[in-house]
């Protein structure tokens, strides 16, 4: 009887073990959607199902600065240390399966990527993270209408706004293989409906002056004067007994404008003592002014704190 039990038994083993060498050895696969390469930052761990071969694996970091990598039973855990670029090996039975593995700094996140303020408000903090602690932060800003500070470490950008203009925020990773842009427009409120001369450095859109004549010379200069009875200089000064009113000159006159091109332009005063030491518009000569809008018979040109609504030639 104790004969028949052994022989018994012994038949049971060896059908369980020709069962389990039969049963066929598929390619490993890495986590539900088998992933061809990992990336995670630098403190990141990413934990995956394994599948395939024969239920028992191994992980091999080829780097172990940049990332280390340990198994339990069938989940594999990858961990990031450095940034950089290496590869896990992965083994079970015969099948081998080699992964990049990139460690990178973590992505860009902003609470907006277009920001709109107004001149003269208090500092205004974005949110602006990620990119690694030694991300940096590109300024476009051609026309000076803010001051920036951004502290990476933070993720905190503090803007002062001055006056209009359109500021573009260029952020590139710390690995220099990621940017993100956020636009920043510096508007003030109103509108600019009418021909002459504003000023951008508050709030609220002011006009410099009332524009009462505006003169033209085709292909020469557009003038703006506050006063019908324009003022004129002489040799000695003011004409005698005249009281002095403001006129500005631009030149020459605007030809063909595109929205956001530069155009390089003249400005002169019949006098501009009557002007504060750090206005705007207190210096004479060439400005950069930047069309903003081109109108059916106008143009607007903004210049740094103030802007110009002007006639144009289409050629």
């Amino acid at each position: 009887m104790k004969k028949i039990l052994f022989l018994l038994s012994l038949v049971l083993l060896v059908a369980s073990c020709r069962k389990e060498s039969d049963r066929p050895i598929l390619p490993l696969r890495l986590g539900e959607e088998d992933a061809k390469e990992l990336q995670l930052t630098q403190s990141e761990t990413r934990m995956l199902l394994l599948k395939g071969g024969d239920g028992k694996y191994t992980a091999t970091i080829e780097d172990a600065r940049i990332a280390s990598s340990s198994i339990s039973r069938d989940t594999l855990r990858v961990s990031g240390l450095l940034y950089g670029e290496t590869s896990l090996t992965l083994r079970s039975h015969d099948e081998v399966r080699r992964v990049r593995v990139l460690v990178v700094p973590p992505p860009f996140a902003s609470n907006e990527d277009v920001v709109t303020l107004r001149p003269g408000d208090d500092v205004q903090t974005l949110s602006l993270s990620g990119g690694g602690a030694r991300a940096s932060l590109k300024v476009e800003d051609p026309e000076k209408a803010a001051d920036i500070v951004w502290q990476a470490e933070t993720g905190l950008v503090k803007i002062k706004a001055k006056y209009e203009g359109d500021i573009k925020l260029i952020a590139t990773s710390e690995d220099r293989k990621t940017t993100k842009e956020i636009l920043v427009k510096v508007r003030c409120a109103g509108s600019a409906d009418r021909f002459g001369v504003y000023m951008t450095n508050s709030r609220q859109l002011s006009q410099l002056f009332p524009c009462r004549i505006m003169a033209r010379l085709k292909g020469k200069y557009v003038r703006f004067s506050e006063s019908s009875i324009p003022v004129l200089r002489t040799k000695k000064g003011l004409t005698p007994e005249s009281r002095v009113n403001r006129v500005l000159t631009l030149t020459p006159e605007i030809v063909a404008p595109v929205v956001g091109e530069a155009r390089k332009v003249k400005i002169d005063w019949l006098d501009a003592s009557i002007f504060y030491k750090e206005h705007p518009l207190k210096r004479e000569g060439e400005y950069t002014l930047y069309v903003e809008e081109v109108r059916d018979r106008q143009v607007v040109l903004r210049g740094r704190g103030f802007k110009i609504v002007a006639p144009y030639r289409k050629d």
